[in-house]
C-alpha cells in the first residue's frame, strides 16, 4: 500500500464520518457550553476538534468534569420543570 493511498483513505474514511455520524456536531457544542459555564481553557484543541477525533475521549472528560463538581451526570437531564410539576411542589 502506497502512502498516498492510505492518506486519501483516511481522508474519505474521516470525511465519511463527519457526514454520516453528526452527532459530534452536537457534542461539541455542549462541550462549549459546558467550558463557558466552569471557566475551563479551550485545551488541547478546540471543541469540535476533539469530539470530531476521538468522541468518546471528550464524553469521558466531561463526565468526570460535571462528577468531580458534585453533579450526578448519570441521572441524565430531566428538563425543566414544567407547570404541573411546580404546582406539585408547592
Amino acid at each position: 500500500m502506497d502512502v498516498d493511498y492510505a492518506d486519501r483513505r483516511l481522508v474519505f474514511v474521516n470525511v465519511k464520518r463527519m457526514l454520516l455520524h453528526c452527532q459530534w456536531v452536537y457534542s461539541c457544542t455542549y462541550r462549549h457550553r459546558l467550558r463557558q459555564k466552569f471557566v475551563l481553557p479551550d485545551e488541547p484543541c478546540g471543541d469540535c476538534c476533539v469530539h470530531f477525533f476521538c468522541e468518546p475521549c471528550a464524553l469521558c472528560q466531561e463526565h468526570a468534569e460535571l462528577k468531580s463538581r458534585g453533579f450526578n451526570p448519570s441521572k441524565g437531564w430531566i428538563g425543566p420543570p414544567t407547570l404541573l410539576h411546580r404546582c406539585l411542589l408547592r
